[in-house]
């Protein structure tokens, strides 16, 4: 982990964060104004509907005082876009509040910008605006937008007797990861280590599995409360039930060795 650098004491207005950090990231979309009007304008294409989802994460519960703010922004934008890929909508748009306090500084908006910046290019998607107001502890709070064809979004309920009950990935490397940056578990190898602070700091939901496997999916949900509780949202929620192979549960190489 890469030690950040202090800047010289800027004075950070309003106008100075949008102007000098945030304008970037609506990538000249005419229709949000250069975020100088009140609001802005989401034109929806023909054919398809908006998926709407929020989302705020918090000093102190979501993210640790000193967690860098690239993490910071990862987590922000990931789990609002989780929730999009598991409706199987494509990412549009978003609005974002940030509640600042007195530990940020300009070299702090210039990495945790830069990184939302590289995610929006990647998957194409853009700022529509949002608030900046003064607070205690920082939060971020997103509420985003997606795109998808009329009535073909996914729902927890449709979950069928004798579907199949998938993972898009391994499970429980962040979790690790905190409870080793809490001090709660501890191992030697700095290999080890690395890996699963960024598993901590960096989650990765599934970007681009749903444009290949939306066609097959009857039900779908992004892991938030473990593989258990989520799926229990999906199952005995709608008055079904769920058999799990617990040798066949996705973990990495290095959790499955840990364990």
């Amino acid at each position: 982990m890469r030690q950040r650098k202090k800047s010289s004491k800027v004075i950070l207005t309003e106008n100075n964060i949008i102007n000098k950090y945030l304008k970037k990231l609506n990538f000249k979309n005419s229709l949000v104004f250069d975020f100088k009007n009140d609001a802005a304008i989401l034109k929806v294409p023909k054919n398809k509907e908006l998926v709407i989802s929020q989302d705020t994460i918090t000093e102190n519960i979501h993210f640790f005082k000193n967690d860098p703010p690239e993490s910071i922004a990862c987590k922000a934008l990931m789990v609002n876009l989780s929730d999009l890929y598991s409706m199987g909508s494509q990412p549009y748009a978003y609005s974002m509040s940030l509640t600042i306090n007195n530990s940020i500084d300009s070299i702090w908006l210039k990495y945790f910008s830069n990184y939302l910046y590289k995610v929006q290019k990647k998957i194409k998607f853009y700022l529509l605006g949002g608030d900046i107001v003064k607070g205690k502890n920082l939060s971020i709070s997103i509420t985003i937008f997606g795109l998808i064809n009329k009535k073909k979004y996914i729902t927890r309920k449709g979950a069928n007797i004798n579907d199949d009950i998938w993972l898009s990935g391994t499970i429980g490397d962040p979790y690790i990861g905190y409870k080793y940056l809490k001090n709660k578990l501890n191992f030697d190898n700095k290999l080890l280590k690395k890996y699963y602070i960024n598993s901590y700091y960096y989650p990765k939901p599934p970007h681009y599995h749903y444009i290949k496997l939306i066609k097959y999916i009857n039900c779908a949900i992004d892991i938030s409360d473990g593989l258990y509780g989520d799926l229990e949202k999906i199952s005995v929620d709608f008055f079904k039930g769920a058999e799990i192979f617990t040798n066949a549960i996705p973990f990495s190489k290095n959790t499955i060795e840990l364990i």
